[in-house]
């Protein structure tokens, strides 16, 4: 039996918004696997279970860049202990640094992991490593590289991105960053194409760019939440089978409308899907995305293979 820790309890708490005794029964229950205690406290509690991105306190900024001919976006983030160091021009000097030094990679030579860029040199010679190393010394706080990620398109594809700063400019940085990749048009139409589709993921953050990347075992993942979901909701009691199931298909279907980007609907007209939006740009369609939020665990990218 795994021993359940405070600092794992805390990152499931922070994951699903449960309470912390039901996050220590889960996570004992599921032998200290935080996948499967986040499996058992949605079967519990349902909707009241919240957040399918795994975080961390980790404060930062998300930087993007766009090369002129719209065929390499980057998105960089730089994390730090507070958001005041966050806010810190020398900080954010740093990201755009690093962000354009990305974006100047010939393709087929850019770092595919945070471990390669960092032993890249800089201008000044010191690699990447030794300049946040320098620059935290400056700073007064432990600063470090989160992850990046560039797409390199081919001739005739658009990349666009999007970076929500409330309280100021997108080029200075902000919480959450997204790009995306179309084809199919003219350049004008997916510039405006690309930056709106950015806008309406970073509000709605989907999982999925179609329902064929939603793989089998993640659906029936859901249908077995939802059945044991039924299973403990006394309305649903003495119901018969067919009326079980068509719940379950419904509970389906919802989870594809709220993850699967071209099923959500559009933020700016909720009475259109993002596949209508996308439709009305003549031609067009989506090649792939990304959504940064500052803090989490993992990054995907969903559509095409990655190209750098």
């Amino acid at each position: 039996m795994a021993t359940i820790t405070a600092a794992m309890v805390a990152q499931l708490r922070d994951r699903t918004g449960a309470g912390m005794m039901e996050c220590k029964k889960a996570l004992t229950e599921a032998d200290g696997d935080l996948d499967e205690a986040v499996t058992i406290l949605r079967k519990r509690l349902g909707n009241k279970v919240g957040g399918r991105e795994g975080r961390t306190a980790a404060e930062g900024i998300v930087m993007a860049h766009v090369s002129d001919s719209r065929t390499v976006g980057v998105l960089v983030e730089m994390n730090s202990e507070t958001d005041f160091v966050a806010r810190n021009d020398d900080f954010k000097a740093l990201t755009r640094q690093i962000v354009e030094k990305v974006a100047a990679y010939p393709a087929g030579t850019v770092p595919k992991t945070t471990e390669e860029l960092l032993a890249d040199t800089m201008d000044g010679g010191a690699t990447l490593a030794d300049t946040i190393t320098e620059a935290a010394g400056r700073i007064g706080e432990r600063i470090l590289l989160g992850r990046f990620e560039r797409f390199g398109a081919p001739a005739g594809n658009v990349v666009g991105a999007y970076v929500h700063n409330p309280g100021g400019s997108g080029d200075e940085g902000g919480k959450i960053g997204v790009l995306v990749e179309a084809t199919g048009a003219d350049a004008d139409a997916l510039q405006t194409l690309v930056r709106e589709v950015a806008l309406h993921i970073a509000s709605a953050n989907p999982m999925y760019l179609t329902e064929d990347e939603v793989e089998a075992g993640i659906l029936d993942k859901e249908r077995e939440i939802a059945r044991d979901q039924a299973a403990n909701d006394p309305k649903m009691a003495g119901k018969p089978e067919k009326a079980i199931e068509s719940m379950i298909n419904g509970r389906v279907r919802k989870f594809l409308e709220e993850t699967v980007l071209l099923n959500q609907a559009y933020v700016r007209e909720p009475a259109k899907t993002v596949a209508q939006v996308v439709k009305e740009t003549s031609g067009a369609s989506l090649v792939r995305f990304v959504r940064f939020r500052v803090g989490e665990q993992y990054t995907r990218v969903a559509g095409q293979d990655d190209v750098r």
